[in-house]
């Protein structure tokens, strides 16, 4: 998924696939290359005519998300092997190392209702009597916590899951968010 991500960020302007290829040291062959380029644009996220390719409208809908709501980001960075605690206020990094974070609730599996409970009871805020999301979103809100979260396996987030953490942001409830994904 991050490499991906990478590639995705290469054809913000239209571009030759082979220019970019020879441009950046991918890491991978490039069969490996033209076939993310393939996946990507079945997935519709890049649009891929007369040999040179174009992220669409929703490829840069998918990079804002990952863009959007903190200041002084660095979208889509790793940690460096030897940076324990980096300086970012969104991260990508690899499943393996986000539970080795300090300072960061884990929520193994990205479901809306999953986080909310999870932060509704690290506030001290009974669950009781919330039944909907959008009850435990406001009392999340209404509350003074301010935490960081590391949530894992982020590629199987769900499009409700993304708005609540983007309005937990955008509310001054979540300072740091880390992601890890498996790919």
């Amino acid at each position: 998924m991050l490499d991906e991500l990478e590639l995705l960020k290469a054809f913000r302007e239209e571009r030759n696939p082979v220019e970019v290829f020879n441009s950046h040291p991918w890491g991978f062959s490039r069969a490996t290359f033209y076939r993310r380029l393939e996946k990507l644009r079945k997935q519709g996220l890049l649009d891929w005519r007369n040999g040179k390719a174009r992220i669409t409208e929703r490829g840069e809908r998918l990079l804002e998300l990952f863009d959007s709501g903190f200041a002084g980001e660095r979208s889509g960075a790793l940690i460096d092997r030897d940076d324990k605690k980096p300086d970012t206020n969104f991260c990508i990094i690899e499943s393996d190392r986000l539970k080795q974070l300090e300072g960061f609730i884990y929520i193994p599996y990205p479901s809306a209702s999953y986080i909310l409970k999870t932060l509704l009871l690290y506030a001290g805020i009974p669950t009781k009597g919330l039944s909907t999301n959008a009850e435990k979103f406001k009392a999340l809100v209404k509350s003074d916590l301010k935490t960081n979260l590391a949530i894992d396996n982020f590629e199987n987030s769900s499009r409700q899951t993304l708005v609540f953490l983007r309005e937990l942001i955008n509310a001054g409830k979540l300072e740091k968010v880390y992601v890890g994904v498996r790919d």
